[in-house]
């Protein structure tokens, strides 16, 4: 969470522990115990926790909006941001179970570690990625813009929400929580490689990529296969040399039309 902001005498103000803080009294006097204790983080870390990551994603996304516009450079902005928030809560549970092990701090961090490395792999690097594709989807107007934010909510609410007591039934929750999410995740991959695509296809037809290179060069560009192809025929007439210099030059031209397409 960072140190925060110091206010009056020394006091440090952390934004996101002060909204968890009012969010948790919230739904205490809603819900009251044990409701409060069973669905307390369910209902309140998805609200909190991805408002905060998504502000900081939008802010990113105004600053450099000449930069990014495709759906795929959004969501990885999205996915980097919530991979830094990941890592560090990853430590600061680390570090909690740590000292609440009464036999070692060692096997009580090692142990939090492994399981949320284990299950939680999937977790907020994949909502953020998801607030982003939503936000820069309403940038493009498109009416799907609320699918992926809500997706972002939605799955952060389940993987919180209570799984029951038997180690079974919280194991098979647990796996369909990851496989549900992975599907999705691997539907809005293809989805934003497919754009990917399309866009590099009109992009080298354009008068900026004329510029760059010959049009047979850059009929290689669009997909992964016909650049490895490119790079083929150039180590079979060639030598490996001039395909290694064809690789690089194909990534500088990737870059090249990022930059000046857009």
């Amino acid at each position: 969470m960072g140190r925060g902001v110091r206010v009056g005498r020394g006091r440090r103000v952390r934004p996101a522990l002060t909204i968890n803080g009012f969010a948790s009294d919230a739904v205490n006097d809603v819900l009251g115990d044990p409701g409060a204790t069973t669905w307390g983080a369910a209902l309140v870390g998805p609200v909190n926790e991805e408002t905060i990551k998504g502000a900081g994603v939008a802010l990113l996304l105004v600053l450099y909006r000449d930069r990014i516009r495709r759906p795929m450079q959004a969501f990885a902005v999205g996915a980097f941001a919530g991979l830094g928030f990941q890592v560090v809560e990853n430590l600061s549970y680390a570090v909690t179970f740590a000292l609440r092990d009464p036999q070692s701090d060692v096997v009580g961090a090692l142990i939090v570690s492994f399981a949320r490395a284990l299950f939680g792999f999937q977790s907020h690097w994949v909502y953020s990625g998801f607030f982003a594709l939503g936000l820069i989807l309403l940038r493009m107007r498109s009416l799907l813009f609320p699918v992926p934010l809500l997706l972002s909510y939605l799955l952060h609410f389940w993987w919180n929400a209570p799984s029951g007591s038997e180690p079974v039934l919280v194991l098979l929750l647990i796996a369909l929580k990851c496989g549900i999410t992975l599907a999705l995740l691997g539907g809005a991959w293809t989805w934003m490689l497919f754009e990917h695509r399309r866009w590099l296809a009109a992009a080298v037809r354009t008068p900026e990529a004329a510029a760059l290179a010959p049009p047979a060069e850059l009929a290689t560009l669009p997909t992964r296969a016909l650049r490895r192809n490119g790079e083929q025929f150039v180590r079979h007439y060639y030598g490996p040399a001039f395909a290694a210099v064809t690789r690089q030059r194909q990534k500088w031209l990737l870059r090249e039309l990022t930059y000046r397409v857009g």
